[in-house]
């Protein structure tokens, strides 16, 4: 189940998105660290990334920028609710971060569906 109290409105690259995912492992670097081999070099360059994240609370601002990426950038959106449109979706949840407070992990993924809010209302 996934917490209301994780998803976060920060907006995705501002300086409170950078902050909220210091040192925390993403979901769009993990690959890094599941090697065919084991962990590698790209896997331990990146845990030491986290770990000097850690250790001076300064953030590691690597982002590619690239003819692709910056295309992705400007229309993500609009594709998204477009999606949204096709599918009939009333909700969906665009470009939010989600970091749980302890976890040393946080993800922001495209989209979120919303099937249904638990029972309880905490998910």
């Amino acid at each position: 189940m996934l917490r209301k109290e994780w998803i976060s409105g920060v907006q995705m690259h501002s300086e409170d998105w950078f902050t909220k995912r210091l040192s925390k492992f993403t979901s769009s670097e993990w690959h890094l660290v599941m090697g065919e081999r084991g962990i590698g070099e790209g896997g331990k360059s990146y845990i030491y990334r986290k770990v000097g994240e850690l250790l001076t609370g300064i953030v590691n601002k690597k982002e590619i920028a690239t003819e692709a990426t910056e295309h992705g950038n400007l229309y993500e959106l609009e594709n998204l609710r477009m999606f949204a449109k096709v599918m009939g979706l009333d909700f969906l949840v665009t470009q939010k971060l989600i970091a749980p407070q302890d976890s040393k992990h946080s993800s922001t993924p495209d989209a979120l569906i919303v099937n249904y809010e638990a029972e309880n209302k905490e998910g």
